[in-house]
């Protein structure tokens, strides 16, 4: 049983993750955090306390944490991509219960504490809030078991810049804190989630079990981000950008890995954000070397995702 962290900006694909983490049995989500990214933080945080309690998972403690990126300079979200609350074409119903009082940058020193060499963080959003608490607290980098990042692009094109993922583009300065930091990073970035789609099919196969509160959200949800990227890439579904990370937390064996040094490029005018992987036969021994996901086979992972998926929402039926 992989026990993780997730730190979230619950839009679709966020939501998805969470799905996935609630109704796996190798999994046991110990909190999750929310960030500002694909909606506002205060739409994030709400979002996911919804969606817990749809799942009957409100017992999950829930922190809000950074609106904003270390650097002045608000991010307004990605309403095109995600929709104005998110979550796509879907409602949820107001969550019962709240957010807790702690900050999610305390929240994660104090998980971490309590559970020493025990949880992996896997971060979906920009990584603001695991910034903030390693700047607080440098002993939780020795303390945390590994650190799963949904970010940046190495030899894939950027999805917002030519070379910059959005994760790390929204927030490049706490994303080279996290990188430089010592901690163990597997980074599951767009070279390997552009491959992984869920198609159209799959989501009429939940338009038809709408009856089931769980196949209906995930319906009305995906059809509106797969819209976005019908449009902008002409891929014919959507990827599942934030589900694989969490996947490769709980099983690392379902992508192809290469231990490289990687640097998150912080000034440069077009390059900002840009996740650089030094490839030569000698890199710089300065950067920081991470477990870098590299290849995927999309079948496996698509079919584990909606098996699931699937054995969880009819179990609770």
């Amino acid at each position: 049983m992989k026990r993780v962290i997730l730190d979230v900006d619950t839009g679709v694909d966020d939501a998805l993750a969470i799905m996935y983490g609630v109704l796996s049995d190798n999994l046991t989500i110990e909190a999750i955090c929310t960030v500002g990214g694909n909606t506002g933080i205060e739409q994030a945080t709400e979002n996911t306390l919804a969606l817990l309690e749809l799942l009957d998972a409100a017992d999950v403690p829930v922190y809000m944490g950074a609106k904003y990126p270390l650097k002045p300079g608000a991010h307004e979200g990605a309403s095109n991509v995600h929709g104005q609350r998110g979550i796509g074409g879907a409602s949820l119903r107001r969550a019962s219960v709240s957010a807790r009082s702690t900050y999610a940058a305390n929240a994660i020193i104090e998980h971490v504490r309590r559970s020493p060499g025990e949880l992996t963080i896997v971060t979906l959003g920009r990584l603001t809030n695991l910034a903030l608490a390693v700047q607080m607290a440098p002993d939780i980098v020795d303390l945390v078991q590994a650190v799963v990042v949904m970010g940046g692009a190495i030899s894939h094109p950027g999805n917002i810049t030519a070379v910059a993922e959005a994760n790390v583009y929204n927030d490049p300065e706490a994303a080279d804190i996290v990188f430089q930091s010592g901690c163990s990073i597997t980074l599951v970035g767009l070279d390997v989630t552009m491959k992984c789609l869920l198609t159209r099919d799959q989501a009429e196969l939940w338009r038809n079990r709408s009856n089931i509160p769980g196949y209906r959200f995930l319906y009305e949800s995906t059809s509106y981000y797969m819209d976005f990227y019908d449009k902008t890439w002409n891929l014919g579904g959507c990827p599942l950008h934030d589900p694989l990370a969490l996947m490769v937390a709980e099983d690392p064996t379902l992508v192809r890995r290469s231990k490289l040094p990687v640097a998150i490029e912080t000034t440069g005018s077009v390059t900002r954000g840009m996740t650089v992987a030094d490839r030569r036969v000698s890199p710089l021994r300065a950067w920081s070397t991470c477990d870098v996901a590299v290849d995927v086979d999309a079948a496996p992972v698509l079919e584990r995702f909606v098996g699931v998926i699937d054995r969880g929402l009819e179990r609770g039926r």
